[in-house]
């Protein structure tokens, strides 16, 4: 990040990419669990 430091872009880069990684999975499995499991729960009915 310096002139005379030893850590490259790369670094702040590839930790950004696996913190947002959890961060987009959290949001997914909580959408998942509220509106993706209703939708499903009345398409199945549909076919009962």
């Amino acid at each position: 990040l310096s002139s005379t430091g030893v850590t490259t872009i790369g670094v702040p880069i590839g930790l950004f990419v696996i913190i947002s990684a959890f961060v987009l999975t959290g949001i997914y499995v909580a959408k998942a669990n509220t509106t993706f499991d209703q939708m499903n729960e009345e398409i199945l009915r549909e076919f009962e």
